[in-house]
């Protein structure tokens, strides 16, 4: 986790470190790829995505690969599939193992 949260590494290296992060099964691992995929409380204090950035589409589809029963993880991939954006959308329906 402290590899990948590294901010020396450029965006895409950042990113890899997240994806390959992913998959470890550790509540740490969710917790960390959740604060990578949430931004600041918005007005009414409801979460937001956090703005799009090469890391913060990897770590989103991690939790839909590895972590999408878990429940931190779907809040998270409601409001994916609520965006606009379609490479939000298309990270947060990547389909894999699942926890």
């Amino acid at each position: 986790i402290v590899r990948a949260s590294d901010f020396a590494p450029c965006p895409d290296l950042r990113a890899l470190g997240v994806r390959a992060l992913s998959s470890y099964r550790s509540p740490d691992c969710v917790a960390f790829l959740v604060r990578r995929t949430l931004g600041r409380k918005k007005i009414l204090r409801r979460r937001a995505l956090a703005s799009k950035s090469p890391e913060m589409l990897a770590a989103l589809a991690g939790l839909a690969m590895h972590w999408r029963s878990d429940p931190a993880s779907q809040a998270v991939l409601e409001l994916a599939t609520a965006s606009s954006d379609s490479e939000i959308i298309e990270a947060a329906g990547r389909r894999g193992a699942g926890i």
